[in-house]
């Protein structure tokens, strides 16, 4: 594999402590914001989105904070390393088309 094999997964990563530093400057500033953190919901939102519609419909019952967040990066880090992974595929598509 070449280095450009691996940059959704880099991608992931870099999207996932993202996610991790937003939590904590959210979870430790709501006060100080007297509200959700700015930006928190779009920096959050491949992870939040899974929550929603996957996780919670199939786990109704109460969870632990320590689950919910162990979901939340693990989702983040699936969804946005899945659509890098999309991309690249359509990317190489596209140049094999224009190439004939």
């Amino acid at each position: 594999m070449t280095v450009q094999h691996h940059w959704p997964v880099i991608v992931g990563l870099i999207a996932t402590g993202i996610g991790v530093v937003t939590f904590s400057a959210h979870w430790h500033l709501w006060a100080y914001f007297e509200g959700p953190l700015p930006g928190y919901e779009i920096l959050l939102l491949p992870g939040n989105m899974m929550l929603r519609y996957v996780w919670h419909p199939l786990l109704t019952e109460e969870l632990s904070l320590t689950v919910k967040l162990v979901l939340l990066f693990t989702s983040q880090f699936f969804v946005v390393t899945l659509m890098c992974y999309v991309l690249s595929v359509v990317n190489r598509l596209k140049e094999r088309c224009s190439r004939r």
